[in-house]
C-alpha cells in the first residue's frame, strides 16, 4: 500500500482508481487519505469491501476537506458507523456521489 500512495502522490494521469476487494483496512485508508490531501487528478476512488472502519474513515474525512478535485467515493460493504457515514454525505467539498450502502 505505500509503494501504490507513493505512486499516486506523483501521479498526473489516473483519474479513476478502483481498489476494493484488497482488505487495506484502517492503516491502509490512512495512507490514502495522506493521498488524497495532495492529489489533483484522482476523480473517483473505490474502496469497497476494504474491511475499513471508523478510524480510516475519519482520515478519509479529513482528506476530503482539503481535496478538490475527488467526485466520486465509494464504501460500500466497510464497518463505518452511521455517525460517520451522516459526516461524509454532508462533506462540504466536490463530491458529488457517494456509495455507503450495505455498512455493518
Amino acid at each position: 500500500m505505500k509503494f501504490l500512495c507513493h505512486f499516486l502522490e506523483n501521479n498526473k494521469t489516473i483519474t479513476t482508481l478502483n481498489l476494493s476487494f484488497n482488505q487495506i483496512q484502517d492503516d491502509g485508508a490512512k495512507y490514502l487519505a495522506d493521498v488524497l490531501k495532495q492529489n489533483q487528478k484522482l476523480k473517483t476512488l473505490d474502496l469497497r469491501s476494504n474491511r475499513i472502519g471508523n478510524i480510516g474513515a475519519q482520515q478519509l474525512e479529513i482528506a476530503l476537506k482539503q481535496n478538490k478535485t475527488l467526485e466520486k467515493l465509494i464504501l460500500t460493504e466497510n464497518n463505518i458507523c452511521e455517525d460517520l457515514k451522516n459526516v461524509l454525505r454532508k462533506q462540504d467539498n466536490r463530491l458529488k456521489f457517494v456509495v455507503l450502502t450495505k455498512m455493518s
